[in-house]
């Protein structure tokens, strides 16, 4: 058992030092060698995913990811499918794989957040404004989440909120 553990973390140091410099074949065939020994190796499904991703090669890295979302539904998971989605252009599977990541830990506010952005560039701006005081409700003095709220509250004239956000944010900076 120590052996194959040993094997394991020896090729995975390999499959990631060779992704490093773009040894991209030659980092896959550690994963399988490592698959060959475990078959369940969820680091090592992982890391293979995002070495997919870094190639662009966006449908095996998401059958990936899909496949280690039915062993644990894990909100990492869902917010890379919703990166890959966005760097496709796909909006509509971006808020839903966000949108699943919110459900599965709603106290992870930062997908609230990405929400927020999703919706501003499909220029959704009630449901960016949604998303974005949903966000600002755990974490109220957020600059950052202020400062879009600031920024969303100009874009629609609405001068009450946008003073209000001003003054709240001059007291947290």
């Amino acid at each position: 058992v120590v052996n194959k553990e040993k094997k394991i973390a020896i090729l995975m140091t390999e499959a990631k030092e060779l992704a490093e410099v773009k040894k991209y074949v030659e980092s896959e065939q550690k994963y399988i060698e490592i698959f060959k020994i475990d078959p369940h190796n969820i680091d090592a499904y992982k890391q293979m995913a995002r070495l997919y991703w870094d190639q662009k090669n966006y449908d095996n890295a998401t059958e990936i990811f899909e496949y280690l979302l039915k062993l644990s539904e894990d909100t990492e998971l869902y917010n890379d499918l919703a990166l890959i989605a966005e760097e496709r252009g796909d909006l509509k599977a971006t808020e839903l794989y966000y949108t699943k990541a919110l459900k599965k830990n709603e106290q992870e506010v930062e997908f609230n957040f990405k929400l927020a952005q999703l919706f501003w560039q499909q220029e959704n701006f009630e449901k960016a404004t949604e998303m974005i005081n949903k966000a600002l409700f755990v974490q109220s003095n957020n600059p950052k989440y202020l400062d879009f709220l600031l920024q969303l509250s100009i874009i629609k004239l609405d001068k009450n909120t946008a003073t209000e956000t001003l003054d709240k944010l001059r007291n947290v900076n």
